[in-house]
């Protein structure tokens, strides 16, 4: 896809409500990013319905999404489409699969095999002694590790991995330039370069706590 078209694409993924459904829709109602932004209110309001409009007008006439998408590069932001190379396979292939993705670092090796751990924030000593004691198995085997990179087990487990040399990934519930929550696992998952959070980027605009779940399963051969 051509930069300008990348441009209003964004436009699409940075929008509130506007997930994969209906982002689909409306290229298909349209033809092609731009002329999606490009099209009036009422045309937005017969394809997705008022709320969906609503968002849509508000963030065209906001055009703080042209301003986020030329810093993306500055916080080291990766932007990809579905339709574009390198996007997961696994992921593309979930019901209501994101148009875009944002992620730091790099995506999982889908080649290599995968498991994700996740667990109770509030945990007890004996989860918490399982989590470490897993995520530095799966680590030294070189297996990847795929979480939510939450407080507990999900982080446990990463930071675990790291430390015995493997590599982890964080499926986020907060937009990828939100250091949540602010803990060493998640600034060494960034440091080594393997932190991919398959979001939107803004804090206010998290997705649901199923969507986050179907995403990192998707990731994943175990679960």
């Amino acid at each position: 896809m051509a930069e300008e078209e990348r441009k209003y694409a964004y436009f699409l993924c940075s929008t509130y409500t506007i997930g994969g459904v209906r982002a689909e829709r409306l290229l298909a109602r349209f033809g092609s990013p731009r002329a999606v932004y490009e099209a009036e209110a009422e045309e937005w309001r017969e394809c997705v319905g008022n709320s969906a409009a609503e968002a849509l007008e508000r963030q065209k006439k906001s055009g703080e999404w042209e301003q986020e998408y030329g810093q993306l590069s500055e916080q080291q932001i990766h932007f990809l489409l579905r339709e574009e190379k390198g996007f997961p396979g696994k992921l593309a292939e979930i019901p209501d699969p994101p148009y875009g993705i944002f992620y730091r670092g790099k995506l999982p090796d889908e080649n290599e095999p995968a498991v994700a751990v996740i667990g109770a924030r509030e945990c007890s000593e004996y989860g918490r002694y399982v989590a470490e004691e897993l995520g530095q198995y799966l680590g030294r085997a070189g297996i990847q590790v795929i979480s939510g990179m939450a407080r507990g087990i999900d982080g446990i487990s990463q930071q675990a991995a790291l430390s015995a040399g493997g590599t982890s990934y964080g499926v986020l519930g907060c937009g990828v330039d939100i250091c949540y929550p602010a803990q060493d696992c998640m600034k060494n998952c960034w440091k080594k370069g393997d932190c991919s959070p398959p979001m939107r980027r803004e804090q206010s605009r998290c997705p649901s706590i199923f969507h986050q779940e179907t995403v990192l399963s998707a990731d994943c051969r175990m679960l």
